[in-house]
């Protein structure tokens, strides 16, 4: 009986296969910025992305993917660190991810634009939507405020429990933007508190502290 040289049947060099997929794992994939990287967290879990995948995923087209709904991310950048997933992924268990908590940019710096780990953190979305100010859609009228013609008056409306919320009707812009930063405020304070316990520390002090300025 020939006994085959168990050589000649050798697989292909192992070595070389890992370094070719690990070499793929720093391709661009995502917008040609974002790659996944080498590291132990995931981008896919079955056929499904992988919730902290998913974030990354949106953040990086939200400010490299050319499209009408980006519009107001036009701006906006992701700082070099996080074009790694696994720099992100690890960045975000760090520093209070959870599930159904949304990655903000806004809180610790008005008018940001850059996502980085110096200027995010983690709110619920009831949190999250109450820093966007819609400047753009509102015209030349201080946040929160728009004028009711058939009452010749401005009119002060926050969004509450996603409802718009009429604070009041006033003579002048000014009042009505008054109204409308008393009541904001105050409703962020009521929310940091419920949230206090899911949220970190900074995000809270941010919160109970938030100032609207008639400019924001």
């Amino acid at each position: 009986m020939t006994v085959r040289n168990s050589t000649a049947y050798k697989p292909l060099n192992q070595d070389k296969a890992k370094a070719n997929s690990t070499k793929d794992l720093y391709q661009p994939s995502v917008c040609g910025i974002g790659y996944i990287g080498f590291g132990d967290f995931k981008a896919t879990s079955g056929n499904q992305k992988t919730t902290l995948y998913s974030i990354w995923y949106s953040m990086i087209q939200r400010c490299y993917l050319k499209r009408p709904r980006y519009a107001h991310y036009a701006d906006c950048t992701v700082c070099d660190e996080w074009h790694n997933f696994q720099n992100f992924a690890r960045w975000a268990v760090a520093n209070g991810f959870q599930k159904g908590l949304n990655l903000d940019k806004d809180l610790l710096i008005k008018g940001n634009k850059i996502y980085s780990p110096k200027t995010c953190l983690f709110l619920p979305a009831s949190l999250n939507t109450l820093l966007i100010n819609c400047k753009k859609r509102r015209g030349q009228l201080p946040v929160g405020v728009d004028y009711r013609p058939e009452r010749g008056k401005y009119r002060a409306r926050l969004n509450k429990n996603k409802k718009l919320v009429c604070v009041g009707y006033f003579k002048t812009p000014i009042e009505a933007f008054n109204a409308y930063k008393e009541a904001k405020e105050s409703h962020i304070r009521c929310l940091a508190e419920k949230w206090k316990n899911s949220i970190s520390n900074e995000a809270y002090l941010a919160l109970i502290n938030w100032d609207i300025d008639i400019s924001d």
